[in-house]
């Protein structure tokens, strides 16, 4: 999880979803930490035990009463956001979804 700042909105994200089920990593922005940390927990949980999600479908099975969908994140963004992933996976490259 990362603060905000003056010019970035909190966010979080996974790390190991691409080492362990082949799926993109997850990227969340703009809630409080506690509930960014529950939902890619949720989200993660449900690659375990369901399977992959697909980039641009929507979902209704993440929030209660809304809609979700996943958005690729560009490959030259991942070295903005994802800096303890990269660490974690050295010189793999590995791809992430934007949860919205």
């Amino acid at each position: 999880m990362v603060k905000s700042t003056n010019y970035l909105p909190s966010f979080g994200y996974s790390i190991g979803l691409w080492d362990n089920y082949k799926h993109p990593e997850i990227i969340c922005f703009g809630l409080p930490n506690n509930l960014l940390h529950e939902i890619i927990n949720d989200v993660a949980e449900i690659i375990k035990t369901q399977g992959s999600f697909v980039a641009n479908t929507n979902y209704q099975n993440i929030f209660e009463d809304s809609k979700a969908t996943f958005l690729e994140v560009k490959e030259d963004n991942i070295n903005h956001y994802f800096n303890a992933a990269l660490e974690y996976y050295k010189e793999v490259k590995f791809p992430a979804y934007q949860l919205i």
